[in-house]
């Protein structure tokens, strides 16, 4: 398979596995969202430990542990990840679907900003056409 093909098919199955999270976590909606976070987080760092076994990547987990300016920047980005789950997870148990998913929507439109900003990437008339119609969407679910 080529890798444009892969990556379009790892791309559409991540964004629908995406787009189908708000009815797993509606399932949870009688659990408190910061248990329902703790669990996230709890089995995503083992799993993530799991996965550096696996994959022969433990060994560059040292050097990073020692090196302060990374390990800065590594709890910021946790940090902000936290938040984002949390609020995402409170959201979608207080049957804020729309508003959780908002920012998801624009996830993609801001992949494509930071792509012609700093990759000096340019778009096709259809791929502008497509860009534009998703626009639209999100400003009409935004007002």
């Amino acid at each position: 398979m080529q890798k444009r093909t892969a990556g379009v098919i790892y791309a559409a199955s991540g964004y629908f596995f995406w787009g189908i999270t708000p009815l797993y976590w509606k399932l949870f909606s009688g659990t408190g969202s910061l248990e329902l976070l703790m669990h996230r987080m709890f089995w995503a760092f083992f799993i993530s430990i799991a996965a550096l076994f696996v994959s022969g990547g433990i060994s560059k987990l040292k050097p990073l542990l020692k090196d302060r300016r990374r390990m800065g920047w590594l709890l910021l980005r946790t940090v902000l990840l936290v938040v984002n789950w949390y609020t995402y997870v409170w959201a979608i148990g207080h049957g804020r679907v729309l508003e959780a998913s908002l920012g998801y929507y624009l996830n993609p439109l801001v992949s494509i900003l930071l792509g012609m900003v700093f990759l000096k990437e340019e778009l096709s008339g259809f791929q502008w056409a497509a860009v534009g119609l998703a626009v639209i969407g999100v400003a009409l679910k935004t007002f």
